[in-house]
This record gives structure tokens, sequence and C-alpha cells, in this order.
């Protein structure tokens, strides 16, 4: 990236939007796409990107401050100690779960309150909040009905997420897996433009002939977090709902 630091007066209009004015979490990525919105962010090779951003991003609050809203899974001592569930929730069985591809981005879900607009419990494939899986792997014992949405980035390996659920899922008989993640036409009906980074391996679910899997393994990709947060959030609400009017955040 050809520049050294970030306008401060551009960086505190892309907080206060990706937060709306200090409501809602935002992750790096969301960032990231706010400040190339601003004209902050140059197109360059996609490769490495977002760690050279990283590091700007470091070295600008070094100079400047830490910003509000935004989400640090790096300062995570316990990921298990605080659940990103609603109050009592893990009282009762929760019959669907979001298991998201990124850490980062279940935490921009869960500080803005995602699962106190839904009863929906909030996960990682990877295990994380230890004691939220230990309680679904309970009630999938017990043979209650509970469907895993798969929320992921266009992109290849987010395309498998919702096959690697069902795998890791597959001795539930009662677990249902449903792809709710970011595709091709989303990304397009939405207006996220599609960007380019090296061909790459797709998951062996994946269709290798259809023309959306021939795009993924020439490397064409669009990112979850290319739309605002409060955007996201109320794309999610209405998949998982079916049904585009109902907005259910704002």
């Amino acid at each position: 990236m050809g520049r050294s630091s970030f306008e401060p007066a551009q960086v505190v209009r892309a907080v206060r939007r990706l937060s709306a004015r200090g409501r809602y979490w935002f992750n790096r990525r969301h960032l990231f796409y706010e400040l190339r919105r601003r004209g902050q962010l140059p197109e360059v090779d996609p490769v490495g990107e977002m760690d050279r951003f990283a590091s700007l991003l470091t070295r600008y609050e070094a100079e400047h401050g830490r910003l509000a809203r935004l989400v640090r899974p790096e300062a995570l001592v316990d990921p298990s100690a605080r659940p990103p569930l609603a109050g009592d929730v893990l009282d009762y069985a929760v019959r669907r779960v979001i298991v998201f591809q990124h850490l980062d981005t279940l935490l921009a879900f869960a500080k803005s309150g995602f699962q106190h607009k839904m009863v929906v419990a909030l996960v990682t494939l990877d295990g994380f909040p230890d004691h939220v899986w230990g309680r679904l792997r309970d009630q999938l014992d017990a043979g209650l009905p509970t469907t895993f949405y798969a929320l992921h980035d266009c992109t290849g390996e987010g395309y498998g997420l919702a096959a690697a659920i069902a795998r890791q899922l597959a001795g539930w008989e009662r677990a249902r897996t449903i792809d709710a993640g970011l595709h091709l036409a989303h990304a397009m009906e939405l207006g996220v433009p599609l960007r380019q980074e090296p061909p790459v391996g797709l998951d062996e679910s994946l269709r290798a002939e259809s023309d959306e899997a021939r795009m993924l393994a020439d490397g064409s990709y669009a990112h979850f977090e290319a739309i605002r947060p409060l955007r996201g959030m109320r794309w999610v609400w209405s998949r998982l709902h079916r049904r585009a009017e109902d907005a259910g955040f704002g």
C-alpha cells in the first residue's frame, strides 16, 4: 500500500459511518473497505494486503489513539468467559446457530447485539466458544432439531464452510446445515465489487463445472465485510427469516 498513514478526518468519518454513530461494532476488514471507499487505500496486489493494512492501522492507533467499536480478537484472554448469547439463552434450547468463518465477524455481531434481536447461538467451526458448543452438543444428543447456518465470505474457502459443518455434525441426525453465506450472485445484487486474487483450490463439495465455481477457482472473491455492519446484519437476518423485507435491525 502506497500510504504510510491515513487522514485522521477520514478515519473518524469511517468509524462514525461503520458504527452508525457508536451503535454497532466493526472489524478490521470493515474498516479496510470503508477507507478504500473513501480513497484512503489504492488498489494493490491483494496478496498480503490485509496484513499490511493491520500494520498501518497499528501505527495509526499508536499516534492517534485506539479506535472505538473496533473488535480485537487478539485481546480475548478467555474466549469462553463472555458468551455471545443474550442473557439466559443458555438456559433453554437454541434451535438456530450461526457458524462464522471468521472469529472477528462473530465478535462484531455479538458485540452489536445481533443475538438480542433473534434467539440464535453464535459460534465458529473450530469450537468457539467452548461452553456454547457444549450446550449445542447436549441438545443434539437429546435429539432436538437444530439448524446450523454457515456465514462466510464469497471465496473458495468460504463456499466450503457448509460442507465442513455438515461433516463435523455428521453423527447427529437432527442437525441441519444451511449455507447462508455470501455468494457471487449476492455480491452482485448488493453492489459489492468482485476482486481478483491468484487462482485457488476449491472444496470437493463444489461443482467444478459450474460458472460460479470456475470464477472462484480463477480467483474472483468478495469479503462479507465489504458490506457495512448494519446492512450486513440486516442481510443475515433476512437470510435466516427468508424474507428480505424484514430488516430486524435499525
